[in-house]
């Protein structure tokens, strides 16, 4: 609660009296001073009279009215807080010294001080004042009249009171301790009255009651200064009371102009709102009136109507004709547009089957071309070869011969020595047997010596010879053949030393043989002997070394023989390795007409797709005719909205089919663009495979050439070594024998070479059925271009004619819009007499409202039939989308394709580089019977050296 005006104040009942001073004398004295004070108390309070402020209850009621004014106080009391902060902060030291003093004599007055405002029966306490921020509490001073408030605060533990006081020097403290004293905080929140029980503390000291109490405390002060002094207090309250309600008064005047202004914008809202409600009755009214002139209007224009429905239904069915004739011939150019589509895609795919097969057709014709180069290149080294083997083989027929030669001439020879030696031995037994007679034929005994003699010489001669021979064989033999025995050289050799020591032994027996004829017959005949039984002995030694050399020959025979069945079985291998590779080759051509197969049998999904589009299109010009069926059961209105519908529905389909034909044309750029640049592509990349294969085989048939001219000089030098070789037949027959099974081998090849050219005859007699088919097809596009112009043409006279008969139409209604505004005019003039029929209106009302409703039922089921075609051109639209997935799919089926061709030249490079292997392998079964020849020219002429040492 808030306290503007009202002062608690609390006066002793006696003032400079103390405890030990009360006598009886002076009672008299106290008695009448207590009665002063009371007149002026009730002086104080008749000045009060009228001015404490309502309780709690009513000051709810009043805070909205006393807002301004507590905001006016707050900062009146703002700026006098601020002033006596400044004055008490000067003044608290002059009044420490006068503040002692005053609590002295509060301490003296303790028992005597009572409520100013007692009764001789009850003592009620007065209203007491808590300190806030708006009570005004305030005492005015002689000097200045500025108003200084007191803030009081409480204790609530100890349940005191502690005051700060901002005072002058007039300013007093009486405070009184009490420990009974209890407070009521809901008797203060209620009421605003603090309650005491026995010995209440005055909070709030005013300064003109210290004034008052100090001035009347002295017992020698006049009557008159009492007076004076109760003048001059009744003076200050009259001024505080005249201050006070000046400020009221402005409080109240603030509020009163402020409930005036609210008062008067709230007419001003009022006002403006009255404005708004005539002005929309006036409009009500209005609207009241448009709507029954429109009613009369719609009733007649329903009359009009009716007869021009009646009009336009001839009319009507007229182009309900028509539009279905349009739409057929839309269907059917539809349908063909979708065949042009298609025929443009089967010819895109059929050109890319063209340029598959031409690709693959050029594939085929290199490899075919190569494979020719090869075989003529084989042919080639054939026939070289035959003209190699019979020039081997007449070298070998003169070898054979002059081998033949020799060795009669060396059986010649031996069947001479032998001949020889018989003669010897017969000599020898002649001259045993003619010891007796040697002194009586001693000159045919020197006959015999000299002959011996030259025989001795023949013989060493031809010792000699056979001897050089012998080592030029054993030169030979050292040469060719290191795994011989070293016993049976040694065997040899140790023979071959025996012979030349018995040379060298007879060539001093010869030179002493004239010295002792006699002893040098005996010792030449034991030497004879011994030579003979040396020549035994070597014959069987020799005999056993050509044993072991057949042996070995036979060995070297048998390893021959083992080489060559490896060749033909790597021949075999090679044979079985071309097999496959033709067995693969027909496993392509059958994967590629499984290919073909799925490409057609995509095709006939495809056209089943396109007839299951085409079902649809049928259903779709189904729901066409009974939207038709169903818009002519309508009103005229809805027949309009048709119209207007249809309309844009057309507008939309133009759109649609010009967005659509130029994604298409767009497309169709794009994939021809791409189309021809990866020709392009793939013809340079072509182009550059087959100059690099060309350049590669170049380089080979060069390095052919070169290895075939190096071959033929080594086979020539063979040939020159084969000519002294005698076992060269059988090798050369074996040779023959491998000629013959290559030429078995060339004519299989020859055989494979014209199946390969049968099937490349047949696939381009397919080539030419295709390029038959497509130039058909080509034909067929052409044809029904020109009949999609035609069609075109008369599409175009058909929509002129429409148009013209719009226009006729439009004029038609133009004319009856005009009737209809002189009709109007008529039913203006006849407004007046329907005046009287305003209180039918309510009837018409309602049936208008009916009728409204039913046309809004009526636009409801336009727009749902309006979102059913949208649904369906939604539906066109994901026809459409999925149209373009599955020819993404055709596409991505086609690209699957292509990997596969990719794949095929992959394997066919793949078969190439095997066939650059066997090529290799050939030339190292070449080297490999080059090496043969070599071995076998070895075997010839070690065989040759056995021949000699036999001979010898």
């Amino acid at each position: 609660m808030e306290f503007n005006s009202g002062v608690s104040m609390f006066l002793p009942d006696s003032i400079g009296l103390n405890e030990n001073d009360f006598d009886e004398e002076d009672h008299e004295d106290i008695v009448h001073e207590q009665t002063n004070q009371n007149e002026i108390v009730e002086l104080i309070m008749a000045a009060f009279e009228g001015h404490e402020e309502p309780s709690d209850g009513e000051e709810e009621d009043d805070d909205d009215d006393d807002e301004s004014l507590n905001t006016s106080n707050s900062s009146h009391i703002i700026v006098n807080e601020h002033e006596l902060l400044n004055t008490n902060n000067n003044n608290n030291n002059a009044n420490e010294h006068y503040i002692q003093q005053q609590h002295e004599l509060l301490h003296r007055n303790h028992l005597y001080q009572q409520p100013l405002y007692s009764t001789p029966a009850v003592s009620t306490p007065p209203p007491l004042v808590p300190p806030s921020a708006s009570t005004d509490v305030r005492r005015f001073d002689d000097h200045t009249q500025y108003t200084y408030p007191r803030y009081q605060q409480f204790d609530e533990h100890n349940n005191t009171e502690q005051d700060i006081q901002f005072s002058t020097k007039s300013s007093a403290l009486v405070h009184y301790q009490n420990s009974n004293r209890q407070t009521n905080n809901n008797n203060i929140a209620s009421t605003g009255v603090q309650y005491f029980d026995s010995l209440p503390t005055i909070d709030l000291i005013d300064p003109m009651q210290a004034q008052f109490m100090y001035q009347t405390s002295s017992m020698n002060s006049s009557d008159t200064q009492n007076q004076l002094n109760k003048f001059r207090i009744l003076c200050n309250v009259k001024e505080r009371k005249i201050n006070e309600l000046e400020n009221r008064l402005t409080e109240y005047h603030e509020k009163y102009n402020s409930d005036l202004r609210v008062l008067k914008h709230k007419i001003e809202l009022s006002e403006r709102a009255k404005y708004d409600c005539e002005q929309r009755y006036q409009s009500i009214t209005r609207q009241c009136e448009e709507l029954i002139e429109t009613n009369n209007q719609l009733q007649r224009t329903i009359k009009d109507a009716e007869l021009k429905i009646q009009q336009l239904e001839g009319n009507k069915t007229q182009l309900e004709k028509k539009l279905d004739d349009a739409e057929s011939l839309i269907d059917s150019l539809h349908r063909k547009v979708n065949e042009l589509q298609r025929f443009e895609s089967i010819a895109r795919t059929q050109q890319d089957c063209e340029l598959i097969l031409a690709s693959t057709r050029e594939k085929h014709e290199q490899e075919i071309i190569n494979l020719n180069e090869k075989l003529q290149i084989t042919q080639m080294n054939l026939q070289e070869k035959t003209i190699e083997v019979d020039e081997f083989r007449v070298q070998l027929e003169s070898a054979c011969k002059n081998n033949e030669k020799a060795i009669f001439e060396r059986m010649e020879t031996i069947s001479h020595l032998n001949q020889q030696l018989h003669d010897c031995q017969r000599q020898y037994t002649d001259l045993l047997t003619s010891k007796s007679m040697e002194t009586f034929n001693q000159t045919e005994t020197k006959r015999q010596l000299n002959r011996m003699t030259d025989d001795k010489e023949k013989l060493e001669n031809t010792c000699q010879e056979l001897q050089s021979e012998i080592r030029t064989l054993r030169e030979r033999l050292g040469i060719t053949e290191h795994e011989v025995d070293k016993d049976l050289f040694g065997i040899s050799s140790i023979s071959v030393n025996e012979l030349s020591s018995i040379n060298r032994q007879v060539v001093p027996h010869n030179s002493t043989s004239f010295d002792n004829p006699n002893e040098s017959l005996i010792s030449e005949n034991h030497h004879l002997k011994e030579r003979i039984d040396e020549f035994a002995s070597n014959e069987k030694n020799l005999i056993q070394i050509n044993e072991e050399l057949q042996r070995q020959i036979h060995e070297l025979t048998h390893k021959d023989t083992i080489n060559c069945d490896e060749t033909i079985i790597t021949n075999s291998i090679h044979m079985e390795q071309m097999h496959s590779l033709t067995k693969e080759i027909e496993q392509f051509k059958k994967n590629y007409s499984d290919l073909q197969e799925k490409y057609d049998y995509e095709k006939h999904e495809l056209h089943t797709i396109i007839e299951q589009l085409r079902e649809d299109i049928v259903d779709l010009d189904k729901t066409k005719q009974l939207y038709i069926d169903v818009c002519q059961e309508k009103n005229s209105i809805e027949d309009n909205l048709r119209a207007k519908f249809e309309h844009e529905i057309k507008i939309k389909l133009d759109d649609l089919r010009r967005t659509l034909e130029k994604e298409y044309n767009d497309k169709m750029l794009y994939y021809k663009n791409n189309f021809e640049q990866d020709n392009q592509i793939l013809k340079t990349k072509y182009n550059q495979d087959l100059e690099q294969q060309a350049k590669e085989l170049n380089q080979d048939i060069e390095r052919m050439k070169i290895n075939h001219e190096k071959m033929i000089n080594e086979l020539n030098i063979e040939l020159d070594r084969l000519r002294v070789n005698d076992d060269a037949k059988d090798r050369l027959i074996y040779i023959e024998k491998e000629f013959e099974q290559l030429k078995h081998d060339y004519s299989d090849l020859n055989l494979k070479q014209k199946e390969l050219i049968n099937n490349c005859k047949t696939l381009e007699d397919e080539n030419q059925n295709l390029l038959q088919t497509i130039e058909q097809i080509d034909q067929e596009k052409i044809h029904l271009k020109e009949i999609f112009e035609k069609t075109e043409e008369k599409l175009s006279n058909e929509i002129i004619q429409l148009n013209e008969l719009i226009e006729k139409q439009k004029h038609e209604l133009n004319y009856s819009s005009k009737q209809t505004d002189e009709i109007q005019i008529d039913l203006k003039q006849n407004l007046e007499a329907l005046q009287t029929r305003i209180h039918n209106y309510e009837n018409a009302v309602s049936q208008y409202e009916e009728y409204r409703l039913k046309l809004e039922n009526n636009l409801q089921k336009i727009t749902q039939q309006r979102d059913t075609n949208k649904m369906d051109l939604r539906l066109t639209k994901e026809m459409l989308v999925n149209k373009e997935n599955e020819f993404n799919q055709m596409k991505l089926n086609y690209d699957e394709i292509e990997n596969n061709l990719q794949i095929y030249k992959e394997r066919s490079l793949q078969h190439d580089t095997t066939i650059n292997n066997l090529q290799k392998q050939i030339q190292q079964y070449e080297q490999q019977i080059l090496e043969l020849n070599q071995t076998r020219s070895r075997d010839i002429q070690d065989s040759n050296i056995q021949g000699d040492g036999t001979i010898l």
